[in-house]
């Protein structure tokens, strides 16, 4: 029997039937595939629980429409595995990310989490796919991400606040706790923009103040730390 740590990995979903399937083969396509997958369906008025039903291999979870954040809370409460990774319904990973990202973290236990490198590509209805990136990018964020249980729980779970950018807030608490990180130099990612991503209706100056409040929340946070050493 192995001793290879569990991995789970969860997925919210509002309305995002479109993809779905796309996103799960994905998942199921890793050449180390994870131990369970969890699909949270975030109040979608679409088929997207159904779809995800379909899959033998998913656990389907449901609330009233939450946001991502609570979506991702939810699925992590029921998430039996060592290790942690997350992915949008709309996107899709490599089929080597899971495997090279638990190599990492096999070979160090000091490493608490592993990114890699993203893709990013336009998808146009009718007309198909066009890659954005000439290079791929760092990809600091939730979806190239593959963490320790351990190690998200000392940061604390995802905001609930629509108002803040979940990952991004997370992330900053998760740096401030000391949490260590490795960026795999390959693409383990690809991040699909269309004309109803989530966030997508959101204005660039909405975007904005989200990204001041939580780098406010963070600055304030550290002070008050400082503050607290003697």
């Amino acid at each position: 029997m192995s001793d290879r740590p569990r991995v789970s990995v969860v997925i919210p979903v509002f309305n995002g039937e479109r993809f779905l399937a796309e996103a799960l083969r994905s998942i199921l396509a890793q050449t180390l595939p994870p131990d369970e997958i969890i699909v949270v369906d975030d109040g979608s008025t679409d088929g997207s629980a159904a779809l995800a039903a379909q899959f033998a291999r998913v656990l389907v979870l449901r609330q009233s429409n939450r946001g991502a954040g609570a979506a991702l809370n939810l699925g992590t409460r029921h998430a039996r595995g060592d290790l942690l990774a997350f992915l949008d319904a709309d996107d899709r990973w490599l089929p080597g990310k899971l495997a090279a990202q638990v190599a990492i973290l096999d070979a160090d236990a000091t490493v608490d989490m592993v990114f890699g490198h993203v893709r990013q590509f336009r998808y146009v209805e009718g007309e198909g796919e066009t890659v954005l990136n000439s290079e791929p990018q760092v990809g600091i964020i939730c979806c190239a991400m593959l963490i320790r249980r351990a190690a998200f729980d000392r940061a604390g779970a995802f905001s609930e606040d629509p108002g803040l950018p979940e990952f991004i807030e997370w992330y900053a608490r998760a740096r401030a706790v000391g949490l260590r990180a490795v960026i795999l130099p390959e693409v383990v990612y690809e991040r699909r923009i269309h004309a109803h991503n989530s966030g997508g209706g959101r204005s660039q100056e909405a975007l904005r103040r989200s990204y001041l409040r939580v780098l406010r929340q963070s600055l304030a946070q550290r002070r008050a730390e400082e503050a607290d050493t003697p």
